[in-house]
């Protein structure tokens, strides 16, 4: 009886050092989520060689900022050259616009008032001659 609990309590205990030591390996093969990003990044630059990605990569408080690029025939990832970086918890700022800027569009013109069809048709009952010397009869 004494060696069936003991063989219960070994097979516990070498099951126990399993889990622990796959937990370890789970955790040591698990990178920061800053080299996760720039992982996936390289993959799609990798199959787009005319695309380049400059990104900021929040962990927590930590900000890190990198280029991932083509480079001598090859994919290449750098820190990035920005003079400020965002601070995480609020939103990027915007790029910086020329002091001349025109709208991609024009603002829309003013919709006539409802009663201006109105309006026109009672100025011309007073005037007819708004109509020109042939338009009237």
């Amino acid at each position: 009886m004494r060696g069936e609990l003991d063989d219960a309590l070994a097979r516990m205990e070498r099951r126990e050092a399993l889990q622990r030591r796959r937990a370890q390996e789970a955790a040591a093969r698990a990178g920061s989520p800053v080299d996760e990003v720039t992982e996936a990044v390289q993959r799609v630059v990798a199959q787009h060689p005319n695309v380049a990605v400059t990104m900021w990569v929040a962990d927590g408080p930590k900000i890190s900022a990198m280029h991932v690029a083509w480079s001598d025939g090859e994919v290449t990832v750098r820190p990035a050259a920005e003079p400020a970086l965002p601070v995480a918890g609020q939103a990027p700022h915007s790029w910086p616009m020329s002091v001349r800027t025109v709208p991609g569009w024009a603002a829309p013109e003013d919709p006539p008032a409802p009663d201006a069809a109105a309006r026109l048709a009672d100025l011309i009952r007073r005037d007819p001659s708004l109509l020109g010397p042939d338009d009237h009869g």
